[in-house]
């Protein structure tokens, strides 16, 4: 792929969080970042653990979401209906299992800032699953796809490490009903859109731990038949955003950890399998 020019450049050195090179925010987006800051949305640090349907005797299933100001929580006022939390009420009536749902996202992080501050916490505390959201920053900053292809692979590779289940990357974002801008910026960022999402797919593939849902093909549909679904600040999803993207995430997640299951039976009894390597998802 031609991002993918840039790959053996050297080492892989991760910029300052304070001010990396490529930080300062291309004109055409100044302004009506502007305007997002005025709103001053809240976000929320999550820990929480939710009760299942059936809680004897099994521990909390251990969920980790990390990423940007969604999944930071951003656009809901009340952390309770916040993705993170939302997401663990919806798996855990999937799994029949307790939930317990450690949010790392930060507003403004792009995988760069993933990889670097939120995947080394998970040291400390394993997971069984894990879902990141990441990627509109990277396209609103600037950032090149052939670097988002490099640090999207790091996060992955320390992701693998740490979490024991399935690990759902999201991205491929769209700005169709991101009020914040015009239709003609919206159109241009949805065309700098396309490269940062595949180099995300690119990442993620050959990965059989790893599944890529594309968010664009997953809920924008229901984004934009829904304008309630986006907060006061035009920029990030409200409430009800949130629990669209918590509904169809929970479903993509425990149909993976069930398959992961049976495929953990399967090589115990000695049956052949064939593990889904770096699917995308389109639910």
């Amino acid at each position: 792929m031609w991002w993918e020019n840039e790959e053996e450049d050297g080492p892989m050195v991760a910029s300052s969080p304070v001010q990396p090179s490529w930080d300062r925010p291309p004109g055409w987006v100044a302004g009506p970042l502007r305007r997002v800051e005025e709103h001053r949305l809240p976000g929320h640090a999550i820990d929480v653990t939710v009760d299942g349907p059936a809680t004897a005797a099994r521990a909390p299933l251990e969920l980790a979401v990390l990423g940007d100001s969604v999944a930071n929580g951003v656009g809901a006022r009340d952390p309770r209906l916040a993705l993170p939390v939302q997401l663990a009420e919806q798996l855990a009536v999937h799994v029949r299992r307790s939930v317990t749902v450690a949010g790392h996202g930060r507003p403004g992080a792009r995988t760069e800032d993933v990889a670097v501050e939120q995947a080394p916490r998970l040291r400390a505390r394993p997971a069984e699953a894990a879902v990141v959201i990441v990627g509109s920053n990277d396209v609103v900053l600037g950032t090149p796809p052939w670097r988002v292809l490099r640090w999207t692979r790091r996060l992955l590779d320390a992701l693998a490490e740490h979490v024991s289940g399935t690990v759902l990357l999201c991205g491929n974002v769209r700005f169709d009903t991101v009020t914040a801008i015009g239709p003609l910026l919206r159109r241009a960022a949805n065309t700098l859109a396309v490269p940062v999402g595949c180099a995300q797919r690119q990442a993620a593939r050959g990965r059989p731990e790893m599944r890529f849902v594309d968010l664009a093909a997953a809920v924008g549909d229901r984004f934009r038949a829904t304008p309630a679904a986006m907060s006061a600040d035009g920029f990030h999803p409200g409430p009800l955003g949130h629990r669209l993207l918590a509904e169809t995430l929970a479903r993509t997640l425990a149909q993976e950890l069930s398959h992961r299951q049976h495929t953990v039976r399967r090589q115990r009894v000695g049956q052949p399998w064939q593990p889904r390597a770096g699917r995308t998802a389109h639910t």
